[in-house]
């Protein structure tokens, strides 16, 4: 499936109206079943499904890890994903349709362990990394109607992820190190998005140590990463605001 399309669209410049064509992206409503039982329908761009749903589902405290999924089958024809888990789980009927893979589990932060880890990153070098992260889009550039997140290590992009709701890129950017069992704990996530609690909650349970954004964060969001132990960053042009956990930048 196309991820975005060619549209007609009447163009007006210095009050000249012209006919034009316009390329936006393509949204699907995913509906999403456990061992065929339907549990929502999530609203989202259709690439990096499979990794989607591993994302969504860890983020929600469906699965654990990777291995928690004996199956996922994907059906392009009508916009399903049945995933056969390998042990069963009670499943509450739901109808719900979600823009975006918001957990509402976020309280749970302030029980969890701390993320303790290790990890240094350089202000010049987030100022380098997010004007790079912020052009790399190239269904950004073409459409304008996408969030993106990424992973890094530090000293490149390694995955790179885009959707229509910036919960969804993220979870993306969770499902393929889950799948790829991909180490936490020496790393950093970048969004395009706003950061609120939620998205902290979901770094959080992933173990990534720091989130860098374009965005400023919410006043929750600044208390729960502090009770986290996650480096909250938000990156401009020539500066970095460092919200807590300051202890893993460097000048």
């Amino acid at each position: 499936m196309k991820i975005y399309r060619q549209t007609p669209i009447i163009k007006i410049v210095n009050t000249v109206k012209t006919t034009s064509q316009d390329l936006v992206v393509t949204e699907i409503p995913l509906k999403i079943k456990i061992n065929r039982k339907k549990l929502l329908t999530l609203i989202c761009l259709p690439s990096d499904l499979e990794d989607l749903i591993y994302g969504f589902l860890f983020s929600n405290g469906i699965i654990q890890k990777d291995e928690d999924i004996k199956k996922l089958n994907i059906n392009t024809n009508n916009s399903s994903i049945n995933v056969t888990l390998t042990k069963p789980i009670k499943i509450k009927k739901t109808d719900k349709t979600y823009a975006s893979s918001g957990s509402k589990e976020f309280d749970q932060i302030a029980k969890n362990k701390r993320i303790t880890a290790v990890f240094k990153i350089s202000a010049s070098y987030i100022i380098k990394l997010t004007r790079d992260f912020l052009n790399k889009s190239d269904i950004y550039s073409k459409t304008g109607g996408v969030h993106s997140a990424a992973l890094t290590d530090g000293k490149k992009i390694m995955i790179f992820k885009d959707d229509i709701g910036r919960h969804n890129a993220i979870d993306k950017i969770i499902g393929e190190m889950l799948r790829k069992n991909i180490s936490s704990d020496n790393k950093a996530l970048l969004t395009s998005g706003r950061v609120s609690s939620e998205i902290i909650a979901k770094i959080h349970r992933a173990g990534v140590p720091v989130i860098i954004s374009k965005s400023a964060p919410t006043d929750r969001a600044i208390d729960l990463a502090k009770k986290g132990g996650v480096t909250l960053i938000k990156a401009a042009k020539s500066s970095v605001n460092v919200y807590c956990n300051e202890g893993r930048v460097s000048e």
